[in-house]
This record gives structure tokens, C-alpha cells and sequence, in this order.
């Protein structure tokens, strides 16, 4: 039987929770809350969290320019 190879967090469309932590630089306890927070791009898909990259790429630039001066 093959099996999947692994892509690294670069390569992925979508990132679990573990992921989204790494590449975002923060703990998994706040990757955790992360998906809480309301507007945030999680999806639920059975009993885990997805987040699309480019989702959470535009997340992260409309939060950014929602904070500047």
C-alpha cells in the first residue's frame, strides 16, 4: 500500500492547529484559541480544525491594516 508523502507547511493548502502554530511562530494554546475568535477561517471537518493558507493569508493582512495608524 503507498503511502502519503509528507509536505512541509509551505506546500500545504490547508494547515491543522499544530501547523498553523508553527508557522505562525505562536504556542498551541493559542493556536487553539486562534480558531475561536469570531471572523477567524477555521473549518471543522469531522472532529478537526482545518485552516485554508490563503484563508488565513488574508485573515492576517485585513487584521494588520485594521491595526495601523
Amino acid at each position: 500500500m503507498k503511502t502519503a508523502k509528507a509536505l512541509n507547511p509551505s506546500e500545504k493548502l490547508v494547515y491543522n492547529i499544530g501547523e498553523l502554530a508553527e508557522v505562525l511562530g505562536i504556542g498551541l494554546p493559542a493556536a487553539r484559541n486562534m480558531i475561536h475568535i469570531q471572523g477567524f477561517p477555521a473549518l471543522k471537518v469531522g472532529g478537526r480544525y482545518l485552516i485554508p493558507k490563503q484563508a488565513l493569508q488574508r485573515w492576517l493582512d485585513n487584521r494588520a491594516g485594521s491595526n495601523q495608524d
